[in-house]
């Protein structure tokens, strides 16, 4: 696990085919990766990383906090991201969708009694369906555009979703590619730097304590 490829590449894997019948190798493969993805010592692996990732994090957001509230908010989001993943791993799921994660993670959360958890992770990372929904309005033509996709493909197919459920996760994955790979399109859409960023990051201490 502590090779990236097969961190990722293992639960990516998972419950995956061959494209061609014929693809022995292929299919042997994701066969295997199916079977050992859930065994206890690759949970155990991945929650170590995940835990350790969101200590680290929030370690980080602290230390920027007066400096660089910016960053500092990243830092923090992204400790919370980690604390979630770690939860799903704990609970023996997997989350999928990047466009999807957070009303899943809610809904994951909500099987295993642990609805209010999620809410406060999510609102630590800046993904609260209310206030995300809100910033909605001010993001680029682009991600409006792709906001309203998603919610129309999302009932298509039958999902349960919100307008406020999707305009969350539609922000919540692009403010993290755009922090991550593109800050030329950040802007007040983001949410950045998280207005409440003291209390958050109170809270998010709070939350590792108890829960990670």
């Amino acid at each position: 696990m502590a090779d990236q490829r097969w961190f990722h590449g293992l639960d990516k894997a998972y419950g995956g085919h061959a494209a061609a019948s014929d693809d022995a190798l292929t299919s042997n493969f994701t066969h295997w990766v199916t079977q050992i993805r859930f065994h206890p010592a690759v949970v155990s692996a991945r929650l170590q990383r995940w835990r350790e990732g969101a200590h680290q994090a929030a370690a980080e957001a602290i230390r920027l906090r007066d400096s660089d509230p910016c960053r500092s908010t990243h830092f923090m989001r992204e400790a919370a991201r980690s604390l979630r993943l770690a939860c799903i791993e704990g609970w023996g799921e997997r989350l999928g969708s990047m466009g999807r994660e957070w009303t899943r993670f809610e809904r994951i959360a909500e099987q295993h009694d642990a609805r209010p958890l999620a809410a406060r992770i999510a609102a630590l990372a800046g993904a609260d369906p209310q206030e995300a929904a809100e910033r909605a309005k001010t993001a680029p033509a682009w991600l409006q555009e792709r906001i309203d996709l998603s919610h129309r493909a999302r009932h298509m197919v039958g999902e349960n979703v919100t307008v406020e459920e999707n305009a969350r996760d539609q922000m919540a994955a692009f403010t993290v590619h755009v922090t991550r790979h593109r800050p030329d399109l950040d802007g007040p859409w983001t949410g950045s730097p998280d207005p409440a960023l003291d209390q958050h990051l109170a809270e998010l201490q709070e939350v590792l304590t108890k829960h990670g």
